[in-house]
C-alpha cells in the first residue's frame, strides 16, 4: 500500500516538504493550483494568496456571476480578487484534521497559516495528556524540520487563540484525553525516556515492553542501549564513535595514520576517533511499525574524512525478547584486492559483563579475554557475555562461526560511558569490491544463558526454510546493461549507467564510468562493463 516500504524506503517522496498524504504537515496539505481564466488572468501571473479548498465553490460563483443561494453559509472566501492581483481576501488558513489514520505518526491535529509562520496542535499528544505544539517558518524552514515554538511563545499564544476560535465557530468535534486510560499500559515517548534516562535529544528508542534498545543520531544512529523495559540497566558501551554496535569495514593500508600507528582504510559507522560524527543520509522510526532505519554515510576511522562511496544501512525491529538488526553495506570504491577479516558487526558491551560464552563443537566454551584481540571459533553462531550469574547480552549472526574479542580496562570505570570494555565481532574474511553489497542479520537478546541459547535455537529453526546468512553480492554487468539501456542499443551512456539519480552517488559512478570507458566514446561497451579497474 501507500505507506508500505522496501528496505525502510517509502515509495514516494514530496521532498522538499516535508511528510505527505494524511499528514498535517507541508506535504500532505500543500498542493499548486494553476487557473485560466480567458481575459482576466495573465499568463505566468503568480500568486502567493493562502486558498483553502473550501474557497472554490465561493469562487467560481463569482467568476460566473452567479448569485449566491440563499439561505446557504460558506466556509470558504472568494478568491477572485487574489485571482486578479489585487489583495488576497485572507490572512489565514486552518486545517483540522481529527482522526487517526492507519499509517505511521499521525495525530488529530490543527494548523494555522498567518503570513510566513505555521502552528501546529496536536491534540492532547502532550506528556500529561495536554496540547503539544510545533510552530515553523515556512519562508526560511519549508522543510518543517526546525520547530521554534519554544523561542516564541507569544506568537504560539495568538495563534493557538485563532485556532481555538476557528474550532469553537465550527463547532468542530476535538479530541480530548480519556480520563480512564492507563498510560503504564503504553510504552514511554522518546521524550520521556531520554529525561528518565538522562540522555541527549539524539537518542532514539524501540522498546515492547519486554526488551528497550535505542541508537545516538549523532553518531551514525549506532545501537548504544540495551536493556529490559522494565529496568534502566544499559549492558552497551557508547564511550566514543567506534564503540556501538555498528557496522565497520576495512581495505588495504591508505597511509592514514591512527594513534601514531599506520592504518588502513576504514570506514565506521559511527565517525572517527577524533570525534567526528558520520552524515545521516536518511532516519525514520516509525512507530505503528515498531522500527528504527537509517542510512549513514560514514567516516574514515583515523582520518575523520567522509566516505562518500560508502553507504551504511541499518533497520532495527523487536520481536518478543529478540532485537533483529538488518545490517547493508554498499561500495562503490575502488577495488581492494586485499581480503580482510570483516566485523559483522563490531560490539561493545559494558566492561561489568566480563566472561564470553559460546558454543563450540557442540561444546560450552567460557573466557575471560584479555587486551589486545583473541580469536576463535562458535559453531553455534552465537555469543554472550554474562556476569558471575549467567545474565547478560547474546550476539547471534547466522553463518558466521569465526570471532575475535579483548577486554579494554581503560582507566577502570565502567559503565555504558566507561573506558573499559568488553568486545566481540563475528568475522568474515572477504575484500571491498566496486558495486559490492553485503548483508547481514544480527540478533541481540538479554537474559540468562540458558534462555539466550533457547531463544536462538528458536530464531535458527525460522531460518531454516528461507536462509538468509551474511553474503556478498555483486551485481551482474550483463543485468545492469540490460535493465539500464533505455534505448536498447546495447551501450551505456553516463546518464543511462546512473539511472535514477535519486539517493545516488554521482561523483563516484562518473568515476566509475570514467574509469570503464576505455576508448572515451562516452559509452559503455557489455565488454567494457566488465572491466573492473
Amino acid at each position: 500500500n501507500l505507506y508500505s516500504r522496501i528496505d525502510g524506503l517509502p515509495p514516494t517522496s514530496n521532498a522538499p516538504l516535508r511528510g505527505g498524504k494524511a499528514t498535517i504537515y507541508e506535504g500532505g496539505t500543500r498542493v499548486p493550483c494553476a487557473v485560466v481564466w480567458p481575459g482576466r488572468t495573465k499568463a505566468g501571473q503568480t500568486t502567493a494568496a493562502l486558498i483553502s479548498s473550501t474557497d472554490w465553490y465561493p469562487t467560481l460563483l463569482e467568476m460566473l456571476q452567479i448569485e449566491n443561494p440563499t439561505g446557504v453559509q460558506f466556509d470558504g472566501i472568494s478568491q477572485v480578487p487574489a485571482l486578479l492581483g489585487k489583495t488576497a481576501p485572507r490572512d489565514s488558513v486552518v486545517c483540522f484534521v481529527p482522526n487517526y489514520f492507519p499509517r505511521p505518526d499521525t495525530i488529530p491535529a490543527t494548523y494555522i497559516r498567518r503570513g510566513p509562520w505555521k502552528l501546529i496542535r496536536f491534540h492532547a499528544d502532550g506528556d500529561q495528556g495536554d496540547d503539544r505544539f510545533e510552530l515553523y517558518n515556512l519562508d526560511t524552514d519549508i522543510g518543517e524540520s526546525k520547530n521554534v515554538a519554544t523561542a516564541n511563545p507569544d506568537l504560539v499564544r495568538q495563534l493557538n487563540d485563532a485556532i481555538s476560535t476557528y474550532l469553537r465557530n465550527t463547532e468542530a468535534l476535538v479530541p480530548v484525553p480519556n480520563p480512564n486510560f492507563d498510560m503504564d499500559t503504553i510504552s514511554r515517548s522518546d521524550k520521556q525516556l531520554r529525561a528518565e534516562l538522562h540522555m541527549s535529544d539524539d537518542w532514539y528508542f524501540l522498546d515492547n515492553g519486554l526488551i528497550r534498545i535505542g541508537v545516538d543520531r549523532s553518531r551514525g544512529a549506532g545501537i548504544g542501549y540495551l536493556s529490559p523495559s522494565t529496568t534502566h540497566g544499559n549492558v552497551l558501551n557508547h564511550f566514543d564513535e567506534g564503540r556501538f554496535i555498528q557496522q565497520s569495514y576495512y581495505g588495504k593500508k591508505d597511509g592514514s595514520m591512527w594513534n601514531g600507528k599506520p592504518w588502513n582504510y576504514n570506514p565506521v559507522q559511527g565517525g572517527s576517533w577524533k570525534g567526528d560524527s558520520s552524515q545521516i543520509l536518511e532516519f525514520h522510526k516509525h512507530n505503528l511499525e515498531q522500527t528504527i532505519f537509517s542510512r549513514v554515510q560514514p567516516q574514515h576511522w583515523a582520518t575523520g574524512a567522509t566516505c562518500p562511496e560508502a553507504v551504511m544501512q541499518q533497520t532495527i525491529s523487536l520481536d518478543g525478547e529478540v532485537a533483529r538488526v538488518q545490517f547493508q553495506w554498499t561500495y562503490s570504491g575502488e577495488n581492494q584486492m586485499l581480503a580482510r577479516q570483516q566485523e559483522l558487526p563490531a560490539v561493545f558491551v559494558d566492561a561489568a559483563l566480563e566472561n564470553l560464552v559460546y558454543r563450540d563443537q557442540g561444546k560450552l566454551e567460557r573466557r575471560v579475554p584479555q587486551w589486545p584481540n583473541e580469536y576463535g571459533t562458535a559453531s553455534g553462531q552465537w555469543f554472550a557475555y554474562v556476569d558471575k550469574s549467567d545474565w547478560g547480552i547474546g550476539v547471534f549472526t547466522p553463518g558466521t562461526t569465526s570471532f575475535t574479542c579483548y577486554r579494554a580496562k581503560g582507566n577502570g570505570k565502567q559503565g555504558p560511558q566507561g573506558s573499559a570494555c568488553s568486545y566481540v565481532a563475528p568475522l568474515r574474511t572477504f575484500s571491498l569490491s566496486t558495486g559490492q553489497v553485503v548483508r547481514y542479520d544480527v540478533y541481540l537478546t538479554l537474559g540468562k544463558l540458558a534462555d539466550i541459547e533457547k531463544r536462538f535455537n528458536a530464531v535458527q529453526q525460522q531460518r531454516k526454510i528461507a536462509d538468509n546468512s551474511a553474503a556478498v553480492i555483486r551485481r551482474s554487468p550483463t543485468a545492469i546493461l540490460r535493465r539500464r539501456d533505455t534505448n536498447e542499443d546495447g551501450f551505456l551512456t553516463l546518464k543511462e549507467y546512473i539511472g535514477d539519480p535519486t539517493n545516488r552517488n554521482i561523483p563516484a559512478l562518473t568515476k566509475m564510468f570514467t574509469q570503464r570507458d576505455a576508448n572515451n566514446d562516452g559509452r559503455l561497451t557489455i565488454k567494457e562493463m566488465n572491466n573492473q579497474k
